[in-house]
């Protein structure tokens, strides 16, 4: 048993500034998913993580910033999530802080009754790609 931590510094006035670090911790997460998965195929994860990082890993990021830096800040490109083929060995998600919540999701739970500040134009992805029962 293990774990394994990847770090995206992408707070508002940091170093990196907002969108700096998304990459990082994008492509950390889903290259972490993929090296696991491949080499312990039916190894079970579980991700926790702290802002929209997660949720960009899983289901892609929005055009702009609904969600991810895919086109950088107002930018109109997104991204993709993780590959069809690591998706089975994902057993349960712990998200919070993300600036691209969006309410009234299956999965909610806290007492939000508003949109994050960068709120997620694809969630509606959560269900379709099967993840909305784990998170």
């Amino acid at each position: 048993m293990g774990y394994s931590q990847v770090i995206a510094d992408a707070l508002i006035g940091s170093s990196a500034g907002f969108g700096g670090g998304f990459g990082g911790g994008f492509g950390g997460g889903t290259g972490e998913i993929e090296s696991y998965v491949q080499k312990c195929p039916r190894g079970k994860i579980v991700l926790m993580g702290y802002s929209q990082v997660i949720a960009d890993a899983l289901i892609g990021s929005s055009a702009g910033f609904g969600g991810g830096f895919g086109g950088g800040f107002g930018g109109g490109s997104s991204s993709g999530g993780l590959a069809e083929q690591y998706k089975k060995n994902i057993i349960a998600v712990i998200q919070m802080g993300d600036p691209s919540q969006v309410p009234g999701l299956s999965f909610d739970v806290g007492t939000s009754t508003k949109n994050g500040v960068f709120p997620r134009s694809n969630s509606a992805s959560y269900t379709s790609d099967g993840y909305a029962g784990i998170i």
